[in-house]
């Protein structure tokens, strides 16, 4: 499944080839600006406009054995220009939760991890989870993060809440 596309200023990001290649587009003249091809086996998950500059979550979707890290990257919207921010030590990368000034993203490491993001992210807390994957972003309700979590295909599945301050349960 390839990612929803994202607007910022007059560009609009828009992932296609089944989330091979991104693109810019002017939304005042629909001419591409700029185009970017991933690598073989690489995948845009999300695309969020944050701050100035686009953030594109990408997973490594080849065999486990073969797999590299799934990573964030910041694109600038005028060049195109893609910049690594953080690698996740796993080849599946969630879809990235803008919160303001504050990033948050479950990895395929089991972890739901808050970052304060100001042009680099910075770890504010780590939550270890049961599990790597779920159909579900995380949600913010109130002071708290929503998040399902377990086993649910074994009846096991359960909502986790998170408090958005500090990560504790």
């Amino acid at each position: 499944m390839s990612a929803k596309p994202a607007v910022l200023k007059d560009v609009l990001l828009l992932p296609f080839s089944e989330g091979q290649e991104i693109g810019g587009i002017h939304l005042r003249n629909g001419k591409l600006l700029w185009r970017i091809n991933l690598q073989v086996g690489y995948r845009v998950r999300s695309v969020i406009s944050i701050d100035r500059h686009f953030l594109v979550s990408i997973c490594d979707e080849r065999p486990l054995e073969i797999a590299q890290s799934g990573f964030l990257a910041v694109v600038d919207p005028a060049t195109g220009q893609m910049s690594t921010l953080w690698e996740g030590g796993s080849s599946i990368i969630g879809q990235a939760v803008p919160l303001d000034d504050r990033l948050l993203l479950r990895t395929g490491a089991n972890e739901l991890i808050l970052f304060e993001f100001n042009e680099s992210l910075h770890p504010i807390w780590k939550q270890a989870l049961m599990t790597w994957w779920s159909a579900a972003e995380p949600v913010l309700a109130g002071e708290n993060i929503l998040i399902s979590d377990g086993k649910a295909m074994l009846g096991e599945g359960l909502l986790s809440a998170y408090r958005l301050s500090d990560g504790e349960q």
